[in-house]
């Protein structure tokens, strides 16, 4: 907005266009701080998406309390654009809910023997929770399992 447009537009009280363009000022300030608030925002929220990916919750449920949890403290996107201190708050969230989180598994190798040479029982292949590994004994010792025993 310029004074002479403000001015062309016809008489005016005197200070009117001065009041005006303080008006303007203020208004742009406050639109300037909310559009940085916003953009603040904006990259915490990304920030907290890329660091609860990290982490394998059981359910949406432990997710979205993780994300309280983290909001209620206040903490803040640093310079390298990391959730500063969002560590601690999960490790406190661990301590109190350990069910939030799934445990930590081992990978399975589908190229390694289940066993260790020696043979299994059927009892014993039927008896493994882990589905997978139980899957994987009976392919080597299907022999136990033909012919309808």
């Amino acid at each position: 907005m310029e004074r002479e447009f403000i001015e062309g537009l016809g008489p005016m009280p005197e200070g009117a266009a001065d009041a005006i363009f303080q008006a303007h000022k203020e208004e742009m300030k406050a639109v300037r701080a909310r559009y940085r608030e916003e953009l603040a925002q904006r990259d915490f929220d990304q920030a907290l998406d890329r660091a609860l990916a990290e982490y394998d919750f059981t359910s949406r449920a432990a997710r979205d309390a993780a994300v309280r949890a983290v909001r209620e403290k206040g903490l803040a996107v640093g310079g390298d654009g990391t959730i500063q201190g969002m560590e601690a708050v999960i490790d406190e969230m661990r301590e109190r809910d350990p069910g939030a989180f799934c445990p930590e598994r081992t990978p399975v190798r589908f190229t390694a023997p289940v066993t260790d040479g020696g043979s299994l029982t059927r009892e014993q292949i039927i008896s493994i929770p882990d589905r997978a590994l139980r899957r994987a004994a009976i392919a080597e010792n299907m022999k136990l399992f033909e012919g309808g025993q």
